[in-house]
């Protein structure tokens, strides 16, 4: 797999950025963590920028995230597509509701704070009404959209930005449903290439995608200009890129409908076991406790 640092792809792919500060500005409204310890940091803002980069240079029409989050991967997309005049639209895809609440981690110019706030008390409030147009929320569970994605009437997708569930089964549904409505030629960044417990990206990335793509893996995460990591010789986060520009083998035939159709239906039947299961699981339990009391 060719790797880079994320100031490499960018500057590579020779377009115009806004100034950093105002995807910092962007970050801070949307991608701002905390520690456990309390303190905050900026995690992976590097990723607009290259969001920002990619949907410039490739100018897709259909683009299908999976995860929105607070929103900052949208919003970074969306701005591209109406600073470049590209006519495109965002589907995005996330468990949480346009006005459902959640802790959010935020700086609006007074120092960071956690908030109880949902995307519909920040979208509209600090972005342009024409960044948000382009964006169009899927509220639900990622099999449950892609599930029905056909009766949306939506065309063919030419771009997806994965960063929804990170387990390996999760991210090889989304990589496998997303395959079902790309067009023959598509771009994808997979976000969270890293070896930790609970992810399976680089599981994925690894064992089934790198045998047919020509995989660039881009060294990201406070990776920018006097960033904390910027020097580091051993990275160990990155984003994965992959291109059908540039395959070793055709990605059709090694990810055909009959492969993809069998992994979906398994996946789903799993989770419908799973989740019965599950529901059984309590009554069960109390049945076993009246019967040690008896």
């Amino acid at each position: 797999m060719k790797s880079l640092d994320i100031k490499d792809k960018i500057s590579s792919l020779n377009i115009p950025l806004p100034s950093r500060k105002s995807f910092w500005d962007i970050g801070n409204l949307t991608a701002l963590r905390d520690r456990e310890d309390g303190s905050y940091y900026q995690a992976n803002y590097e990723r607009g920028l290259l969001l920002y980069s990619l949907i410039a240079t490739y100018r897709p029409k259909i683009i299908l995230e999976f995860g929105t989050g607070r929103g900052y991967g949208s919003i970074c997309m969306s701005r591209s597509l109406v600073e470049n005049n590209i006519d495109g639209v965002i589907y995005t895809i996330d468990s949480k509701g346009y006005r459902e609440k959640q802790n959010w981690v935020l700086d609006t110019g007074e120092g960071p704070a956690t908030k109880f706030l949902s995307l519909a008390d920040i979208w509209p409030n600090y972005f342009p009404d024409t960044w948000l147009s382009r964006i169009n929320l899927l509220h639900g569970d990622s099999i449950t959209i892609m599930k029905k994605w056909g009766s949306f009437g939506i065309p063919k997708a030419d771009f997806a930005f994965i960063d929804g569930g990170h387990d390996f089964f999760t991210v090889k549904h989304d990589f496998y449903s997303f395959l079902r409505v790309a067009n023959s030629d598509f771009k994808i960044l997979f976000d969270d290439y890293a070896r930790k417990p609970g992810f399976g990206i680089c599981q994925l990335i690894d064992d089934e995608i790198e045998a047919t793509f020509n995989t660039e893996l881009i060294w990201s995460d406070r990776r920018w200009y006097g960033s904390q990591f910027e020097s580091s010789a051993k990275p160990d986060y990155g984003m994965v890129f992959i291109d059908t520009e540039s395959t070793k083998n055709p990605w059709a035939k090694s990810f055909s409908n009959r492969t993809i159709s069998k992994f979906l239906r398994a996946y789903r039947i799993q989770l419908i076991i799973h989740k019965v299961l599950a529901s059984l699981r309590k009554p069960i339990g109390q049945i076993l406790r009246f019967l040690r009391i008896l």
